[in-house]
């Protein structure tokens, strides 16, 4: 008697497994984007419980995957450059030099970054400071820089 079907039926409904709507809900991103991630071997755990349809079941440990990798683009590093940093999490080998010029190439995009929004808040403070002199109510600059540091 065969019963791969009632054992993929037991799968879908009794596994912690999701589809891929559902970790698009879970996650935020759509369904193309997770799809993606899947092409560029970003995710994990990924089966197909049945072979009568293309349904795929993604792990659970997808969704925190797919949260750093958020994470990392939300702090400018590339899709290429994510999965190198998910490969390097997992102990995976890696190349010494690569390695050591890929942290020297973010740390100095950060610095350059850091250097941008401090002259951006600047920018900001020095605009605020001429629209209240307009208003004859000066704003004392020194104690927003001091108070925004502090916290």
């Amino acid at each position: 008697m065969d019963y791969g079907q009632w054992s993929n039926l037991f799968l879908t409904f009794f596994s912690k497994n999701m589809r891929v709507g559902q970790l698009a809900e879970k996650t935020g991103v759509s369904r193309d984007t997770i799809r993606l991630y899947e092409q560029m071997e970003m995710l994990i755990n990924i089966t197909r419980p049945s072979e009568y349809n293309n349904y795929k079941d993604y792990a659970n440990e997808n969704v925190e995957r797919i949260q750093m990798i958020l994470t990392m683009k939300k702090f400018g590093l590339t899709l290429k450059e994510c999965k190198y940093v998910l490969s390097v999490i997992e102990n995976e080998e890696y190349d010494q030099g690569f390695h050591e010029e890929f942290i020297l190439k973010k740390v100095k995009e950060l610095d350059e970054k850091i250097k941008e929004l401090q002259l951006l808040r600047g920018t900001f403070l020095n605009f605020l400071n001429m629209d209240c002199d307009k208003h004859s109510s000066k704003i004392d600059l020194d104690e927003i820089k001091n108070a925004s540091i502090n916290h």
